[in-house]
């Protein structure tokens, strides 16, 4: 079975699994004691959700380091946990210290984890951090005289999407590479921690999947994402060597 949703005219035999994330941080939600000439007397929710992302991303970092069937794979990039946008209140004043703060972000997995156990061991670490063993910042804490202290909580968006792994001793791979090489000369297999959905549910079931596809990696997401028609044209007659070399088994 071929799945057509990748890249650059060349056989992709891993993905990775993806899961969307939202770290929440909250200080004093009521109050005068918001001012930001006061920073000694409110817990700054931007601070503490930075804070609390390093201690996060330090986590995964140790459960996930590179792996060298990542690097066997030709995997672009390891497995990794970042944050892509902020939220916070946005009518208040540059003087006034955020009561709130959200980070959000995603995991990228290679499919050498378990994203389900990896997901959960995560969101445990992240909800019972001791906030005050973070530190602050200056005069910035993380917990008040009067005792108030800082919270954080992280939450996922839905299950996530596990990565996948080609069988690279399988006929759907040895087709793919054959068709390939018959049609550009050579067959240079890559991996990403892209994510693609099903294709991982549809190994498990017994089939043996290969991916390939034929726009242009560098232009994933861009403003103006294409594909040349020449890359069209030689994936046309991939698809067709690949439909007679298959023939032949």
């Amino acid at each position: 079975m071929y799945w057509v949703d990748c890249s650059d005219t060349q056989p992709c035999i891993g993905t990775g699994g993806m899961s969307a994330w939202t770290l929440t941080a909250t200080g004093r939600q009521t109050g005068t004691k918001q001012h930001s000439a006061f920073p000694h007397e409110a817990v700054n929710a931007m601070e503490l959700a930075m804070d609390a992302l390093q201690a996060v991303q330090d986590k995964f970092y140790e459960l996930c380091p590179p792996t060298e069937k990542e690097r066997k794979f030709g995997f672009k990039c390891c497995t990794t946990m970042k944050p892509t946008q902020w939220a916070y209140p946005s009518r208040a004043p540059s003087s006034t210290i955020p009561h709130t703060a959200t980070i959000s972000g995603d995991i990228r997995m290679s499919p050498f984890y378990n994203i389900a156990e990896i997901r959960e061991e995560i969101r445990l670490f992240a909800n019972s951090l001791d906030v005050t063993k973070l530190g602050g910042r200056g005069p910035s804490q993380y917990t008040l005289a009067d005792g108030t202290k800082g919270t954080v909580k992280l939450e996922y968006a839905g299950p996530g999407l596990r990565g996948y792994a080609a069988d690279v001793r399988g006929q759907a791979f040895d087709v793919i590479v054959k068709a390939v090489k018959e049609v550009l000369g050579e067959a240079k297999p890559y991996s990403v921690t892209g994510s693609l959905p099903c294709i991982a549910d549809l190994r498990d079931e017994g089939f043996d999947v290969c991916c390939t596809g034929f726009g242009l990696m560098s232009y994933y997401h861009a403003n103006n994402e294409r594909a040349k028609i020449s890359d069209f044209h030689n994936g046309f007659k991939i698809v067709v060597a690949m439909i007679n070399h298959a023939e032949v088994l």
